[in-house]
């Protein structure tokens, strides 16, 4: 066997052993997690570009209800004990990763992902999720950097970035 057949037999092995599943792929949720996150604090969709302001009458409601004005997707109004962000968390099923929000009767999932997709009772688009669109942003091309580092670290290799791509080097 070569050594780049003894090498992409390693990472195989290795990519789908339990510790993929178990430790890498929970780091890798977690830089996502936090981008989500730190996005929405920012009033910006996964690729940095700020989201639309709320209407005036809109502001107007939400200042005497909450006392701000904010386009933040905090949730945290209308009655509700929690934030969106509180109960937003990530599930990993069959080496996949799905973010969600934990709430128990839907209804903050369902708030949320009308505004995610721009959908609903007046709901402007505000996207939190990246999509294959944000790719080339430099908050996702940071998000990528993350996860190449963690993917070396994890098979004891060094790894680049090219054409937002993770490149191993051995």
């Amino acid at each position: 066997m070569s050594p780049e057949e003894v090498l992409v037999d390693f990472i195989k092995v290795r990519m789908s052993s339990n510790e993929f599943d178990s430790e890498l792929l929970p780091k890798i949720a977690d830089v996502y997690k936090e981008s989500i996150i730190e996005q929405t604090k920012n009033q910006q969709d996964p690729s940095g570009k700020g989201w639309k302001s709320l209407s005036t009458k809109y502001a107007k409601y939400k200042d005497q209800k909450v006392d701000k004005t904010d386009a933040d997707l905090r949730f945290k109004f209308y009655g509700s004990d929690e934030g969106a962000f509180e109960v937003f968390d990530y599930s990993i099923e069959d080496d996949n990763v799905k973010f969600g929000f934990a709430d128990g009767d839907g209804y903050i999932t369902n708030y949320m992902e009308a505004h995610n997709e721009g959908s609903g009772n007046n709901l402007p688009e505000r996207r939190f999720i990246p999509d294959d669109n944000d790719a080339e942003s430099s908050v996702q091309k940071i998000n990528l950097q993350k996860v190449a580092k963690l993917t070396a670290e994890f098979l004891n290799a060094s790894t680049d970035i090219e054409g937002g791509q993770i490149i191993i080097n051995v």
